[in-house]
C-alpha cells in the first residue's frame, strides 16, 4: 500500500493536468511545452524536492541505498532511492558525495551516471548528468 501512495502523489499532477486543472508547479498557459512524443514530453526531469539548503545532509539514512544496492535487495534499494532524494537534491553535489550515497553507478562517463534498479519485470533508472566531477541535472524514467 505505500508504494501506491508513493504513485499517486508522483502522478497527481499528470491526472491533474489531464483533467484541465493545473497544479501549482504547472506552467503558465503561454509557456512553451515539449513536443508531444519527444523525451522530455514521456520522461519529464524530475523536480528539485524543496528543502531549506540542498546540500544539507538529508535526515534519511543516507547510506540505505548503497547497503541495499550492495545487498542485492533491489526493492529495498529503489524504495531507500525514492526516500533519499524526497528530501536531498543531488544537484550540486559531488560524484564522490553521490556514489557515498547510492554505491557505484549502473554506468558512469564524464557526463553521466546512471544508477538503475531494474527488478526483472521493470523499475525505475536515475540518470545524474555530470560536469567536472559535480551533478548538474538529475532526471528519472521507468524501465519497462
Amino acid at each position: 500500500m505505500k508504494n501506491s501512495s508513493a504513485l499517486v502523489l508522483l502522478f497527481a499532477p499528470l491526472l491533474l493536468a489531464a483533467c484541465g486543472r493545473q497544479t501549482p508547479s504547472a506552467p503558465p498557459p503561454t509557456a512553451e511545452l515539449p513536443a508531444a512524443g519527444s523525451p522530455a514530453a514521456i520522461h519529464p526531469p524530475v523536480p528539485a524536492p524543496a528543502a531549506a539548503n540542498r546540500n544539507e545532509p538529508p535526515t534519511a539514512n543516507s547510506s540505505a541505498v548503497a547497503k541495499s544496492r550492495a545487498g542485492g535487495d533491489i526493492f529495498a534499494a529503489l524504495s531507500a532511492m525514492h526516500e533519499l532524494l524526497k528530501e536531498w537534491n543531488p544537484v550540486g553535489a559531488s560524484t564522490g558525495d553521490l556514489q557515498a550515497k547510492l554505491g557505484p553507478p549502473t554506468e558512469a562517463s564524464a557526463e553521466k551516471w546512471v544508477y538503475r534498479f531494474d527488478h526483472g519485470k521493470g523499475g525505475w533508472e536515475w540518470v545524474f548528468g555530470v560536469a567536472n566531477g559535480t551533478v548538474t541535472t538529475v532526471q528519472k524514467s521507468s524501465l519497462e
